[in-house]
């Protein structure tokens, strides 16, 4: 039983993967958001201190803020990023350049409105190996004018 599982983790080698919460915040108008997100992407050894790698990202949104008497909600995000990692013994930093699409929902009452933009964003992080494939990490990131402070669990297959 335990056979397919084995023999699938030696072709995964590379894959990484995460799962995490970000707060999103915009200030002014002082709005903020909460979203849980996962990535998934292919680590490539540039060399035994420095990595890259491409992932994709999604997140969905948990909360939501009122500004004005308007309810305002992140409805998801999707998108990609490349990661450098600057890797260490046990803790390592990493900068994210990012492409992601957030969904904007609000409404009052009975009017609705919604609103979807791609946004270049820019973070940096750093994480800790609590095992040679799980860790955990924080991250900021600035987008567009918002600050996504991020906290989560990488896993390497």
């Amino acid at each position: 039983l335990l056979l397919p599982v084995i023999s699938t983790a030696a072709y995964a080698e590379g894959v990484v993967g995460g799962l995490g919460a970000s707060r999103v915040s915009i200030d002014p108008p002082d709005f903020s958001a909460v979203l849980v997100n996962g990535t998934i992407g292919y680590q490539f050894d540039s060399s035994s201190e420095l990595s890259f790698t491409p992932e994709v990202r999604l997140g969905y949104g948990v909360s939501d803020d009122r500004l004005a008497g308007v309810k305002v909600e992140i409805s998801h995000a999707y998108g990609f990023d490349i990661r450098a990692t600057l890797e260490g013994d046990d803790f390592y930093g990493f900068l994210v350049p990012s492409y992601t699409k957030y969904k904007v929902k609000a409404s009052a009452g009975p009017a609705k409105a919604t609103a979807s933009d791609w946004e270049f964003g820019i973070g940096i992080g750093g994480g800790y190996r609590l095992t040679d494939h799980i860790a955990v990490e924080i991250s900021y990131e600035k987008v567009s004018d918002a600050d996504v402070l991020g906290a989560g669990i990488r896993l390497n297959f």
